[in-house]
C-alpha cells in the first residue's frame, strides 16, 4: 500500500514539475514577445554594443545568450538577448568583446536588442549587413 502512494506521489510531483516548467517556458515567451512588441513601436535609435558575455543554455529558454552594453548620452545600459538555437555553441566564445549594431527606445533605453542574427534585423525593418556575413559560418 505505501508504494502504490508512493507512486501515485511521484506521478502528481512529475506533473507539478513539468507542469511549472511549462508555465515558466510560456511566461517567459509570452514576457519576450511583449517586450519585442514594445520596442518595434518605440521611437527607435541605432547605436553600437560590445558583447561582454555569452551562455548556451540547453534547457528553459534554450539557446545563445549574449549580455551587452552600451552607451547613450554617456549612460551605460546593460541587456541581454537569446539569439535562439540557429547558431553553433562554437560561436559564444568569439563574440566576447566584438561590437554589434543595437537598437533602442530614444525615450527608454533600457529596452533594447541586439542585432546579430538576420531574423533581428529583418523583425526591426533593417537590412542584413554585408559586415556580419562572417557570421554565417556559425549557423546550424
Amino acid at each position: 500500500m505505501e508504494i502504490s502512494k508512493l507512486t501515485r506521489t511521484q506521478k502528481w510531483i512529475g506533473i507539478i514539475i513539468v507542469s511549472s516548467l511549462l508555465i515558466a517556458g510560456l511566461s517567459q515567451t509570452i514576457y519576450r514577445f511583449l517586450y519585442l512588441k514594445e520596442l518595434k513601436i518605440c521611437k527607435k535609435q541605432i547605436g553600437t554594443c560590445t558583447i561582454y558575455n555569452t551562455n548556451y543554455m540547453y534547457i528553459k529558454t534554450s539557446g545563445l545568450w549574449v549580455s551587452y552594453w552600451f552607451n547613450v548620452n554617456g549612460q551605460i545600459f546593460k541587456d541581454r538577448s537569446n539569439l535562439g538555437l540557429i547558431y553553433k555553441d562554437t560561436l559564444k566564445d568569439i563574440l566576447i568583446g566584438k561590437q554589434f549594431p543595437v537598437v533602442y527606445c530614444r525615450q527608454d533605453p533600457s529596452k533594447s536588442e541586439v542585432l546579430i542574427s538576420p531574423e533581428f534585423f529583418q523583425k526591426f525593418g533593417y537590412p542584413f549587413p554585408d559586415s556580419l556575413l562572417w557570421l554565417h559560418n556559425y549557423l546550424k
